[in-house]
C-alpha cells in the first residue's frame, strides 16, 4: 500500500505528466512597457517557443486549476525582463510560454520539464533538466541538458559550448573549418574540417550519447 510519504515523492512527477493533458484554463500576453536589452524566461513545467519579432512579447497558456500556477514578471532597471512560471504544489500544472524578441537581444531559457523551440537568435542561454531542444542560434550559445537531447543550426563563426548529461546532441553549421572539442559516447563529423584557429568554436559533451556534427547538410526538423 501506498504510504503518504511516498505519494508525496511521486505526485510532481505525476502531475507533470498530467498536465500535458489538462486543457489549456487561460491566456495571457503582455509587452513591457520600456526598452529591453536581455530576457531571462524561467519555467518549471511546460513547453518554451522564442521567435524573431520586431519588439518584445511574451504570450503564456496556463494549464492546470485555478492556483496552480505561479505567474511573474518584472523588468530591472538595466532593462533585464525577467519572465517566471512556477508549479508549486501537486496539482495537475503546466505554463506554456511564447517569446517574440529582436534577434539582437540575449535570451536565457531555463526549465526544469519541458521542451525548447528557438530560432533567429544570436545568443541564447540554456538549461533544461529534463526535455529536448530544437535551437537555431547565429552567434552564441551555451547549453546544458540533465537528460534529453538537442538538434542545433548554428552560424559558421558561432561560439558554442553543449553539453548533455543523458542523451544526444545534433549540431548543423555551414560547410567550413571549426576548432572542434568533442567528448562522447560516440562521434560522427562529416563536412566539417578540424581547425584550431578557426573563428568558430564548438564544444560538445554528451558522455552517455552520440555527438554528430554535420557541414552544410539538414538536419531533420520536426
Amino acid at each position: 500500500m501506498a504510504t503518504r510519504q511516498s505519494l508525496q515523492r511521486w505526485l510532481p512527477a505525476l502531475g507533470v505528466v498530467a498536465s500535458a493533458c489538462v486543457p489549456v484554463r487561460y491566456t495571457e500576453a503582455f509587452v513591457p512597457d520600456a526598452p529591453v536589452v536581455r530576457v531571462v524566461l524561467e519555467v518549471e513545467r511546460g513547453s518554451v517557443e522564442v521567435v524573431p519579432g520586431g519588439s518584445v512579447r511574451v504570450e503564456r497558456a496556463v494549464r492546470g486549476p485555478a492556483g496552480a500556477a505561479a505567474l511573474a514578471h518584472h523588468l530591472s532597471p538595466d532593462g533585464t525582463l525577467t519572465v517566471e512560471a512556477g508549479c508549486p504544489g501537486v496539482l495537475p500544472c503546466g505554463v506554456d510560454t511564447r517569446l517574440s524578441v529582436p534577434p539582437s537581444v540575449p535570451v536565457a531559457v531555463a526549465v526544469d520539464r519541458g521542451d525548447v523551440w528557438v530560432t533567429g537568435l544570436e545568443e541564447l542561454q540554456l538549461d533544461i533538466a529534463d526535455g529536448d531542444a530544437d535551437v537555431e542560434v547565429g552567434q552564441r550559445l551555451v547549453a546544458s541538458l540533465g537528460t534529453g537531447s538537442i538538434r542545433a543550426w548554428l552560424g559558421a563563426s558561432t561560439h558554442a559550448r553543449v553539453a548533455v548529461g543523458q542523451g544526444n546532441v545534433d549540431v548543423q553549421v555551414p560547410a567550413s573549418s571549426y576548432d572542434l572539442d568533442l567528448t562522447a559516447r560516440t562521434r560522427d563529423v562529416e563536412g566539417v574540417l578540424p581547425d584550431g584557429q578557426a573563428d568558430g568554436h564548438l564544444e560538445v559533451i554528451a558522455p552517455a550519447g552520440r555527438a554528430r556534427v554535420r557541414g552544410g547538410r539538414s538536419v531533420a526538423r520536426r
